[in-house]
């Protein structure tokens, strides 16, 4: 009995040899390079961004918490400098269901409470599920563009002026 089961074990072993182990590290995506897109405040931005719906961006975004102690986003528009929203301003939606760390959770680490904040985010335009055209949840006022956030890329250094789009 003990040899049968010796001798299962060892046809078991070299058969399952050749696959690949469930074990193997997963190794980080690459580092994306971007080139310049549009102007952030260019009038035809949204004409653009509706035809870049796959493509990744690396997008300029003025955030605004919804209260003092910084527990969600209340607005998030196109922009590279943290005052008031322009009357034109792209307003956002932020989706970052395909992110492993919350947004908010990064926004909180990086910046000032009680301010609004200059960021940029990598992801693309419009939801990250087919069908959808807008995110769930009860919208008031003007139009929020859906986002899907992949990445946060760090707090605005200086100006952005343009988009970036991944070459």
């Amino acid at each position: 009995m003990i040899s049968l089961l010796a001798a299962l074990a060892l046809w078991s072993a070299s058969s399952f040899a050749s696959e690949p182990s469930l074990l193997t590290p997963m190794t980080p995506t690459p580092e994306l390079t971007f080139s310049d897109g549009p102007v952030w405040s260019d009038p035809t931005i949204l004409t653009w961004l509706e035809g870049s719906k796959r493509a990744m961006l690396r997008l300029p975004v003025v955030v605004e918490f919804s209260d003092e102690y910084r527990l969600g986003v209340g607005r998030a528009w196109l922009g590279d400098h943290d005052g008031n929203a322009p009357e034109a301003a792209v307003l956002l939606k932020l989706d970052d269901s395909q992110m492993g760390v919350a947004l908010l959770d990064h926004l909180r680490k990086h910046c000032p409470a009680g301010a609004r904040c200059a960021v940029l985010i990598e992801g693309m335009w419009g939801s990250a599920f087919s069908g959808l055209t807008t995110l769930p949840g009860a919208d008031s006022g003007p139009k929020r563009h859906a986002v899907t956030v992949r990445r946060f890329a760090g707090l605005q250094t200086a100006p952005a002026g343009t988009l970036g789009i991944a070459r």
